[in-house]
């Protein structure tokens, strides 16, 4: 559909548009505990105690067929979509340069007017563009912190560089999103 480049690295960014033919919503729940183990003896000891949590993973299941015929399968973990058969919606995805997919970032069911978008994925793919410049980040914090032989120059280079790229990585992420917003929806 459209390109876009972050620090030289490029992301195709592609949609599809087609009418919910079938619809599947299945919730995943899983339980863990821990705890309870110890040991007593003539009154004395001690007992951990139990914690137990559970967490709940929803996944959405549709098909989308276009006005040509084309269908896609689309199998979403955690994003708790509001579509029935017969809406049209319109799903996004990004793929890095080189790669064969890449996730999706945003459903659009323009029946309803909901857009929905998954920030973790969009700056997870933008992210990408920033690990050869992280690397040299730490690769100058090393070098320079063990000719100065100082841990503390070390330990500041490298919360600088994870600063910069918590940074980067949201500003890449909202200009993509604007792209998007801009091109597609």
């Amino acid at each position: 559909m459209f390109e876009v480049s972050y620090l030289g690295k490029t992301f195709n960014v592609n949609s599809f548009t087609g009418t919910v033919i079938d619809t599947n919503k299945q919730l995943e729940t899983k339980v863990s505990g821990s705890g309870g183990g110890g040991a007593v003896y003539q009154g004395s000891g001690a007992i951990a105690p139990v914690s137990i949590s559970s967490s709940t993973t929803v996944h959405d299941n549709f098909f989308l067929i276009d006005p040509n015929g084309k269908e896609i399968s689309v199998k979403l973990s955690n994003w708790d979509l509001s579509l029935r058969t017969g809406h049209t919606v319109q799903v996004i995805w990004v793929v890095p340069q080189k790669a064969s997919s890449g996730p999706y970032v945003t459903v659009h069911n323009q029946n309803l007017g909901d857009v929905n978008w998954n920030d973790t994925a969009l700056k997870t793919v933008v992210g990408s563009a920033l690990g050869k410049h992280i690397l040299i980040g730490l690769a100058i914090s090393t070098v320079v912190s063990y000719l100065a032989s100082s841990f503390g120059l070390f330990l500041l280079g490298f919360i600088a560089t994870v600063i910069y790229f918590f940074y980067r990585r949201s500003v890449f992420a909202k200009d993509l999103k604007q792209q998007i917003q801009n091109h597609c929806l």
